[in-house]
C-alpha cells in the first residue's frame, strides 16, 4: 500500500510539474513574452532506470503547441507513462554576434523589428 502511494504522488507531482510547465509557456506566448517559435525540449534521465519509452525521447524538441511522439503516442507534455520521470524547458533562442556586441540595447531593437 505505502509503494502504490508513492508511486501516486510521483506520477501526480510530475504531471502537475509538466502541466504547469505547458500552461505557463502557452500563456508567455499569448503575451508576447515569449517567441511564437520558441521550443520546447524533453529532458529525459539516462540512468539504469530509463525505460525504453522514455531513452530514444532525450533531446526531442517541439515547438510549444505541439505534441512529443511516443511509443505510447502523443503527448504534449510529459509524464508519458508510470514513473517517468522525464520533464522539459524552453530551448533557449541563440544570440547573435550584433546581440552579444550591444548588449540588452540591441535585443530590445531586434526584438521590435527596427534596425
Amino acid at each position: 500500500r505505502l509503494e502504490r502511494a508513492r508511486v501516486i504522488a510521483r506520477n501526480e507531482t510530475m504531471r502537475a510539474l509538466n502541466n504547469g510547465h505547458q500552461r505557463a509557456m502557452r500563456d508567455a506566448q499569448r503575451r508576447g513574452i515569449l517567441s511564437k517559435k520558441a521550443v520546447k525540449v524533453l529532458d529525459v534521465v539516462l540512468d539504469s532506470d530509463t525505460c525504453p519509452v522514455c531513452s530514444p525521447l532525450y533531446g526531442q524538441k517541439r515547438r510549444i503547441n505541439k505534441p512529443f511522439n511516443t511509443r505510447l503516442g502523443s503527448f504534449m507534455n510529459p509524464p508519458f507513462h508510470v514513473n517517468c520521470r522525464c520533464t522539459m524547458h524552453i530551448e533557449k533562442p541563440r544570440m547573435s554576434l550584433f546581440s552579444m556586441m550591444l548588449g540588452p540595447a540591441a535585443l530590445s531593437v531586434a526584438s521590435s523589428g527596427k534596425e
